[in-house]
């Protein structure tokens, strides 16, 4: 039996993750086994963990997405506290491990201790650090501050993950902010933050990435509105409507209009006030009004687009016709 289980979920990072693996080993805290599943990769990652195979536990599974694979890691795992580190990051205080471990062993009211990692950039440059403030220390403050710690800096009780369950495999992003907020229901959530843990590589975005970061979101927050009474709803709901409302637009842009047309819909029938999460405070009546209009104009606009490329798809069909 050991104290602590570090899990390393892995997808075709064969140049990074023994770099990753090498921030665990060099740690102080050594009362530790390290499960590293790879997630369905085609590279050579079991190749290239060859000199620490005797340091490590290799778990194989087909592609599930990397909360499958973080919930294979806590299966698996045999220590009472749960350590996560992607596969990109590093740790590179040697004393991160046992200065979390320090905190669940003198406040069992915690079941969940972050800290910050230094952001590089896809440059290779750092640019911030992850999260700049506080996030926290429990549920409703989590929700009203929207905690943005990043999950290789996370330590929690396994205990934890039995009484509120895993990671969420249908959220593409923020699964680990679900997560979080299901353990800070019902336990304290410490924020270790006079040191800087290590680094955090952002790496290059991919296509598309920043609508399924929308869809995700506005995902997570329809499911805090749908089971969470004791919230500040007001915050979630202008969080949801805002994420629905971007990514209508980026659907716009996409030139998916019947797409952006259903979604705008929706946000407008269902909540003809949305357009009041655009305004402030500080707004004089004419600009408050601009705004208000926003999301009407925009539905005004698609509907045209839609009738139009309809019409335009029809016209080319019946050109084909005429010309057989």
């Amino acid at each position: 039996m050991v104290k602590l289980s570090v899990i390393i979920p892995t997808f075709n990072r064969e140049d990074v993750l023994l770099r990753a693996v090498k921030g665990v080993l060099t740690q102080s805290f050594q009362d530790y086994e390290i499960i590293i599943v790879d997630d369905g990769s085609t590279d050579e990652t079991k190749k290239i963990l060859a000199p620490v195979l005797d340091r490590v536990r290799y778990v194989y599974q087909e592609n599930k997405g990397i909360s499958g694979a973080r919930n294979r890691g806590i299966q698996a795992a045999n220590g009472e506290l749960i350590a996560f580190l992607d596969s990109d990051d590093e740790w590179q205080w040697k004393d991160k491990l046992l200065e979390q471990v320090k905190i669940f062993d003198t406040h069992r009211d915690v079941g969940l201790c972050y800290g910050q990692l230094r952001i590089i950039d896809s440059k290779g440059e750092p640019s911030d650090i992850k999260p700049r403030v506080a996030c926290g220390k429990n549920f409703q403050e989590m929700i009203t501050i929207g905690a943005d710690f990043p999950t290789s800096t996370v330590v929690v009780r396994k205990e934890c993950l039995e009484k509120v369950g895993l990671f969420d495999v249908s959220l593409r992003v923020l699964e680990d902010f679900d997560l979080w907020l299901r353990i800070a229901r019902f336990y304290e959530v410490y924020g270790l933050t006079d040191q800087t843990f290590g680094l955090y590589h952002e790496g290059k975005k991919s296509e598309g990435r920043e609508m399924v970061v929308y869809d995700s979101t506005a995902r997570l927050y329809q499911k805090i509105l749908d089971n969470y009474d004791d919230i500040p709803r007001n915050i979630v709901k202008t969080r949801l409507l805002t994420n629905r409302y971007l990514l209508a637009k980026s659907y716009y842009n996409k030139r998916d209009y019947a797409k952006a047309l259903c979604l705008m819909s929706q946000i407008v029938f269902g909540h003809p006030l949305v357009g009041l999460i655009f305004t402030d405070d500080s707004d004089n009546f004419l600009t408050k009004t601009l705004k208000f209009t926003k999301p009407f104009v925009l539905l005004g606009v698609l509907l045209l687009k839609f009738i139009f490329s309809r019409f335009n798809r029809s016209q080319k069909s019946n050109l084909k016709v005429a010309s057989l």
